[in-house]
């Protein structure tokens, strides 16, 4: 049996990433071994593919630091060895980690939701001094002060010294913050609780702790800690049914294969994609029906042009076919639940299935253009049925999904879309509304209608 082999840029394209990237992981023994043709061109497999994957998905979570990221290292060097099973312990293991991390910061928010309705969290009547309350908080004498000069607390100091004499409320406050510092919520997001607090005793601590002002420079995801660990915790669980994929293709791998490139390698892209869209509608198609376009880079990646591609875009009509199609999915790790967007006037739910992002949206924007490829009747009208296992699905039609790039100004995808409308019928009319629907510039469409001009 032949095995098909990939390029880099073929592995780039099936994760969206640079060439670079790929060559990087490479370099850090990320990958497995990658075995080179006679003239030094590397030839990645299924399994190259895989792994990469994986890595990409683990790299979510690496920044975390701490036991977490040793235990995403480790997951990711015994999976590149071949130590599958190995890998996949870890995989549950690094699942644990973050639901204890996300148990931490919900009991830090309960404490403090106690405290701030009253409850009292310390038995102190006397005033301390700052040795002491560190020694009562087992923290640092820095570190109190950092937390008085950040604004989190302020300090009264005794009449006759100067000294700081910390009494039963400052105590209490301390070891909120505390706490809430033990569960890695950042100073900003304390404080600016904190401020809240202050101002109205019946502000909601939770919300505050996770919602940035407008003005706030956002740099850690620690300044909205509750919403970073909800969404860390499905892609975490997404790491087992990844690996477990991957131990179903090797134990199915033949023993023998004929170690010879094959042309066709972006195949096993395409099968990949197509195996987890179909996992997808095999859940979903019963509650949808007809009633859905298959729109995006999927949409045209089944119509064989190669793109740049992390997800699949799944359009529906209404908000119940979109709340179905989250039920539908409920065994899959969920990163967002049914919600309206409101900037994209779009009411979306994402799902991910071994790396892939499935969205599921039905756009709310009120035209009647034609040539738009997720709002009006468009997507509707204009669609190609293309197998897909067991299901026949409606894509998008191409010419609405160039006018679409061209609308974003992304090159990468441009180019291999006027490739394949060069070789293959296109529908000008379609493309010139679609153009015009979406706003390209007449300069541009002239030079993209004479580079189809074969068509007319």
């Amino acid at each position: 049996m032949t095995t098909r082999y990939l390029r880099t840029t073929d592995i780039a394209y099936a994760l969206a990433i640079h060439p670079n990237t790929v060559r990087v992981y490479e370099e850090w023994k990320l990958l497995p071994p990658i075995p080179r043709t006679p003239s030094g061109y590397r030839m990645f497999t299924q399994a190259h593919l895989d792994q990469m994957r994986l890595v990409r998905s683990a790299m979510h979570f690496t920044w975390l630091g701490g036991a977490i990221r040793r235990t995403l290292y480790q997951m990711i060097e015994r999976a590149a060895s071949g130590n599958l099973g190995g890998a996949l312990e870890l995989a549950y293991s690094v699942l644990v980690q973050i639901r204890t991390e996300r148990t931490q910061a919900e009991a830090a928010v309960s404490l403090l939701e106690r405290w701030a309705q009253g409850t009292a969290t310390d038995a102190t009547d006397a005033p301390l001094s700052i040795g002491q309350v560190a020694r009562r908080l087992n923290v640092t004498h820095d570190m109190l002060r950092n937390w008085e000069r950040n604004g989190l607390l302020t300090v009264p100091r005794d009449p006759d010294n100067g000294y700081r004499r910390y009494g039963p409320a400052e105590i209490g406050r301390l070891r909120v913050i505390r706490t809430l510092r033990h569960a890695r919520y950042s100073p900003m997001a304390i404080l600016r609780m904190l401020r809240q607090l202050d101002a109205d005793r019946d502000a909601n601590l939770r919300q505050a702790l996770d919602t940035p002002d407008p003005e706030d420079d956002v740099g850690a995801a620690a300044d909205r800690w509750l919403s970073t660990l909800a969404s860390l915790e499905p892609r975490a669980a997404d790491l087992i049914p990844q690996l477990e994929a991957m131990i179903q293709r090797q134990m199915e791998k033949p023993t023998s294969r004929k170690a010879a490139s094959a042309p066709g390698g972006r195949a096993i892209v395409v099968a990949e994609f197509a195996d987890v869209l179909r996992d997808a509608l095999d859940r979903i198609a019963p509650a949808l029906g007809d009633e859905y376009r298959l729109i995006g880079t999927a949409a045209a990646l089944l119509q064989g042009v190669f793109l740049p591609i992390h997800d699949v875009n799944l359009l529906v009509k209404t908000r119940e076919q979109v709340d179905a199609a989250a039920r539908a999915l409920a065994d899959f790790p969920c990163l967002t639940p049914p919600t309206f967007m409101e900037e994209e006037q779009r009411y979306t739910t994402t799902t991910l299935i071994r790396g892939i992002e499935i969205n599921v949206m039905c756009v709310e924007r009120e035209t009647s253009t034609d040539g738009l490829e997720t709002a009006g009747p468009g997507p509707w009208t204009h669609a190609a049925p293309i197998p897909c296992g067991a299901h026949t699905v409606p894509a998008v039609a191409l010419e609405l999904r160039l006018a679409t790039e061209l609308a974003r100004n992304r090159a990468d995808r441009i180019a291999p879309l006027l490739q394949h409308l060069r070789r293959h019928p296109c529908d000008l009319p379609l493309l010139q509304s679609s153009m015009d629907a979406n706003a390209i510039p007449a300069k541009t469409q002239q030079s993209i209608l004479a580079q189809l001009s074969h068509q007319i």
